[in-house]
């Protein structure tokens, strides 16, 4: 599955993986629109939580690891659908400091600034470089699966 080389590691989007998040979307068959986009999203962002577990650094709680989760966000007004895929604040709040870097400063007293700086691992930008384009053409296949009558049906339902 994975294969260290330097500093990349190859991981592939799994087929029994792929199958199951269809047969999860297949449970919303028959809803409404927006409901059935938002699982379509979901189901997208949770393709790359185990290629993004593969690639994070591992430290000696291994919480960052962890703390890789896909969730649905709070759509603004005009939005089908908004999903995040990525570290999460309460298990790993160190987290951009890992994926962004920072200086190297001393502890009390002296607090001094060494000059020095961490080196960046930016491991979430590095998978979706690399699985970006794969998930968003499965959550295009899904949405235009739901078809003229879904969508029809949906837009009547709001109103239309």
């Amino acid at each position: 599955m994975t294969a260290a080389k330097g500093n990349l590691v190859e991981v592939r989007i799994d087929e029994r993986q792929y199958a199951a998040a269809l047969k999860r979307i297949s449970r919303y068959e028959g809803r409404e629109l927006q409901r059935r986009a938002q699982q379509a999203y979901i189901e997208g962002a949770r393709l790359l939580v185990r290629p993004m577990r593969a690639a994070a650094p591992v430290g000696p709680t291994g919480n960052l690891r962890k703390s890789i989760k896909a969730r649905a966000n709070r759509a603004r007004p005009g939005e089908m659908a908004v999903v995040t895929v990525g570290t999460t604040h309460r298990i790993a709040p160190y987290r951009y400091f890992v994926t962004r870097g920072h200086r190297i400063i001393g502890h009390k007293p002296n607090k001094v600034d060494s000059g020095r700086r961490s080196r960046p691992n930016p491991f979430v930008d590095d998978v979706y470089r690399r699985y970006g384009a794969e998930v968003q053409s499965f959550i295009v296949k899904q949405i235009l699966a739901l078809g003229n009558e879904g969508i029809v049906s949906s837009f009547r339902s709001l109103g239309g």
